[in-house]
């Protein structure tokens, strides 16, 4: 025969009993049971009644089936890696100052199951201690199939740690913390985990007034104190007296008390002018909690509590004094026997423990004493015993009440399963009469015995029991735990507001309902009734968390980094004195006209390119007389070209969304002066939203500082920059991300004897930026990557992310034609966000050939008419007419004009080709 089963929950054993068992009997029966997977299980026991264990561990032998193979136990859960990726917390550099944060964290993985029982712990101090005294538990991580995430939404309790609070995802078997994920920083708090603390204790016990108690001043200078209670014991009687009080019960005496600060008068209620003992009263417990439920517990006898935790550490010494007050009654009465208990009715003697309407059972006793009378302060206990020892206490209430007599009612459910098959036995005890003697009754007792006992019994009845915790406002489906669920096929849920809701769960066992959320808000409790085709449960009412609501979720602003220390280049260091100068952990900085990461490029004084009025493309041509070699005859050609590409949306996962990638097609242009250009062009999202995108072109002649995002930055001479504000997205997800692409392109009409080279990383100006440089010989073009954006407000500055596209635009690259796309990935916003980014030409001291990652063509390869056929299949066009003017002895200088137009046609019919491959 099955007794139960057991198993330990970090320093505690959980028993689980008959409860579980959803079919058969307790000889040969199937048991299910709800185990809490946020702790890792080594072993679940089996018990029978005459304690013999038997212990399972995953590989533990059952036994043999028919076959004589053997069956061996192992856990309903697999082992599974947790390859979590792309870790994203809503809210960062949180403010938890007097408030908690609402959050959530959200993550990607493929290779974890959607339903994979995984949990989420906080691990700054005041959420260890929590979990720790199992205050809380490990919070569930779901699965969103509209976001394609797993996320978990969180409460960071106030006043916590300070700068970062780590964190761990976990399943039963491993755990990983955040030492490799997204830290969740803390901005603003002021740390208090310890409970409130009495700084003096007094008796204020007053024969005249005929008050009996003690004052206490209370502080608790970082949350503030919120409720209390005493409890204190009688010397002779044992009675119990108890005073719950809560911060609106701060004397205003000797001034203004707070909650940071008060004095409390906590009277015992004894009325010394009614016949009643005179004994000593001793306080024997004391429980305080501010406002973050941080706590603080006195227990006389109970020393297992810390002794950080005790609340009376500072006023020790005067403890013994203090301690006990006592009460001198007015009037006393001889009786030297005890209260005595005249009747004891039970409702039933025969209950269902499996059903949800017979585990119920009222009991209603008198007790008398014709010479004292009885104690009204006092209140007898019933105790419900089960065959295992078990036994659970219910309090009583007064139903009638005279000086000699009192009727007493309990009120008592008894759990599912609880004592079953055994009978339950019932004892009264507390009943006290006022001359201090007190008297209780077993349920052996030979006047009650036939009555004191109540029978079992465990029906096939589906029962709601309890809910998993959720949050106002969740959109998670609601989980329902109880017994024998699985016919269920409607559940209706009556909310708050006195709507009615009828829903298809999902069974999952036995002994769970999952029920799919819809578009209504959960503000408050809901009751639940679940229906199969035969029956009814009861009526479940489900309180949930209270949860701050947000209509989507919303980045918080993320503080600028500023770019990783660099070490100097070149040699003299950064070019020497006249260059610029090095500084430690940040690299070169450039005096001007110099530039770069080794300060070796000056910026190319140039007039103003031509404006393009059809799109926001620059095109900047510079020429270069003969050098490396050439005739003082040739000329060489060097054209840069910058433009627009396209609008994308990007997933928390880092993918482009689907149906979410928007290309530059008509632009509205209109002149601001001679410097300034401005395009406007709006995109058809869907057929009923738009976004519009504004670029606005300024030259700078001249060096001027600018200020963009709070920060100044240097414009060097002769350099554009783009202005770019992009307004209304419509994003699917306020995690997502949105990712403008520009291609920068740098080409030569020089063919032999040509390196090329390509470089991006960060700046060492100060500027806290990106640089991009791509060379051809000793010209580059230069763009500068600002790593912010603002963002719905000037005051909003968000970090943004630059990134290399190359691989995934197929960029082309030759000796004397590179072609770049760059990706500027600006965070989720409501109304609009601008980014600017800035161009220049640079001359460097040194040749592409001098660098490592140089494509370089060799002087002696000569091209013939076979391979400037193949260069034009392999579509660059660009080489293809330089090589046929090249072959047909053409001058260049003398058809300059020419050769500008014809690059200038082939460079837009390249780009095209381009876009139709992207598209």
């Amino acid at each position: 025969m099955v007794y139960r089963f057991s198993y330990s929950k970090k320093s505690k054993t959980i028993i689980l009993g008959y409860e579980g068992l959803v079919s058969g009997s307790t000889q040969n029966g199937i048991f299910e049971y709800i185990v809490d997977l946020g702790h890792p299980l080594k072993t679940f026991n089996i018990h029978d009644p005459f304690n013999n264990v038997l212990s399972l561990s995953a590989g533990s032998l059952l036994y043999k089936d028919s076959n004589d193979n053997p069956v061996f136990f192992n856990w309903p859960v697999l082992n599974i890696d947790l390859d979590i990726e792309n870790v994203t917390i809503l809210k960062n550099d949180i403010d938890i100052l007097n408030k908690e944060c609402y959050n959530t964290i959200y993550f990607n993985s493929s290779t974890i199951p959607h339903d994979y029982p995984l949990v989420f712990n906080l691990l700054d101090p005041v959420s260890q201690e929590d979990l720790d005294e199992g205050i809380i538990d490990p919070l569930p991580i779901r699965w969103s199939e509209q976001l394609k995430l797993f996320y978990c939404d969180f409460i960071v309790p106030k006043n916590t740690g300070p700068k970062t609070i780590p964190y761990q995802i976990s399943s039963p078997f491993n755990l990983i913390t955040n030492e490799a994920f997204t830290p969740l920083r803390v901005s603003k708090t002021r740390f208090d985990n310890d409970g409130p603390l009495i700084t003096s204790l007094s008796n204020t016990t007053n024969y005249n007034s005929s008050t009996i108690g003690w004052r206490m001043e209370i502080i608790d200078f970082g949350n503030g104190f919120s409720k209390g209670y005493i409890k204190a014991v009688g010397s002779f009687d044992s009675s119990i007296l108890t005073v719950n009080f809560t911060s609106a019960n701060v004397s205003t005496t000797s001034g203004q008390g707070t909650i940071y600060d008060g004095e409390y008068n906590l009277i015992l209620d004894i009325d010394v002018n009614k016949p009643c003992k005179t004994q000593l009263y001793t306080i024997e417990y004391i429980y305080l909690e501010d406002t973050n439920k941080r706590f603080s517990v006195y227990s006389r006898f109970d020393k297992s509590f810390k002794q950080e935790k005790d609340p009376l550490r500072y006023v020790s010494d005067s403890i013994p004094s203090v301690i006990s007050t006592n009460s001198v009654c007015k009037t006393t009465i001889s009786d030297e026997s005890p209260p005595r208990m005249s009747s004891f009715s039970i409702t039933s003697q025969e209950l269902d423990v499996g059903s949800f309407s017979y585990r119920f059972v009222n009991i209603t006793i008198i007790a008398e004493d014709d010479e004292s009378g009885i104690l009204y302060s006092q209140r007898p206990k019933a105790y419900i015993t089960a065959s295992d020892m078990q036994t659970i206490m219910y309090d009583s209430e007064i139903q009638a009440f005279s000086l000699n007599k009192g009727t007493y009612l309990f009120q008592i459910e008894i759990p599912v399963g609880f004592g079953y098959p055994d009978p339950l036995l019932v004892s009264i005890y507390g009943i006290i009469n006022t001359a201090g003697f007190y008297t209780g009754y077993s349920n052996d007792d030979p006047d009650f015995i036939k009555s004191t006992i109540i029978s079992t019994s465990l029906s096939g009845n589906s029962v709601l029991l309890g809910y998993e915790p959720l949050y106002y406002y969740s959109k998670s489906n609601i989980i329902i735990y109880g017994r024998l669920l699985s016919d269920t096929d409607l559940v209706v849920i009556a909310y708050s507001n006195g709507t009615k809701r009828g829903y298809s769960p999902v069974p999952i066992g036995q002994s769970i309902l999952s029920i799919p959320r819809d578009d209504f808000e959960i503000v408050g409790p809901f009751d639940i009734t679940a229906f199969s085709k035969s029956h009814a449960t009861n009526t479940l009412r489900v309180n949930p968390i209270y949860y701050e609501k947000y209509s989507d979720p919303k980045p918080t602003s993320t503080p600028i980094p500023t770019n990783k220390p660099q070490r100097c280049l070149g040699s003299p260091l950064c070019g020497g004195a006249d260059h610029g100068t090095c500084i430690e952990n940040q690299g070169c900085v450039c005096n001007s006209p110099w530039i770069g990461i080794d300060c070796l490029s000056q910026v190319i004084i140039i007039p103003p390119p031509k404006v393009n009025n059809t799109d926001p493309t620059i095109e900047i041509p510079i020429t270069d007389g003969g050098n490396s070699g050439e005739t003082n005859t040739t000329t060489i050609f060097y054209k840069s070209l910058i433009s627009l590409v396209s609008l994308r949306e990007i997933s928390i996962n880092n993918t482009p969304v689907e149906g979410k990638t928007f290309r530059f097609e008509k632009w509205t242009f209109k002149s601001i002066d001679s410097f300034t250009n401005q395009y406007h062009t709006t995109i058809s999202v869907s057929s009923t939203q738009t976004t519009n995108v504004t670029v606005t072109l300024k030259w700078y002649e001249n060096e001027t500082i600018v200020e963009f995002a709070n920060q100044n930055l240097k414009m060097n001479p002769s350099s554009i920059k783009y202005t770019i504000e992009i307004q209304n997205f419509p994003f699917e997800s306020s995690l997502n991300s949105l990712q403008l692409i520009m291609q920068a392109s740098f080409l030569s009409n020089k063919i032999q004897d040509t390196c090329s080279a390509k470089e991006f990383g960060d700046t060492t100006s100060g500027d806290n930026s990106n640089y991009l440089k791509i060379q051809i010989e000793n010209k580059s073009l230069y763009g500068r990557f600002i790593k912010r954006c603002i963002t719905d407000d000037a005051s909003n500055i968000f970090l943004l992310e630059n990134q290399l596209l190359d691989s995934e635009m197929n960029a082309v690259e030759s000796p004397n034609q590179i072609q770049t796309y760059i990706g500027i990935k600006m965070p989720w916003f409501e109304h609009y966000s601008i980014i600017d980014p800035d161009f220049s030409v640079l001359v460097n001291s040194d040749s592409a050939s001098s660098l490592s990652n140089s494509n370089c063509s060799s002087k002696d390869s000569k091209l013939s008419t076979i391979k400037i056929v193949g260069i034009v299949i392999g579509c660059v066009a660009f080489v293809c007419i330089v090589s046929v003017a090249i072959i047909y002895s053409i001058q260049l200088k003398k058809k300059e004009s020419r050769f500008i137009k014809k690059v200038d046609v082939r460079l837009k019919s390249y780009n095209s080709e381009i876009s139709k491959t992207n598209e």
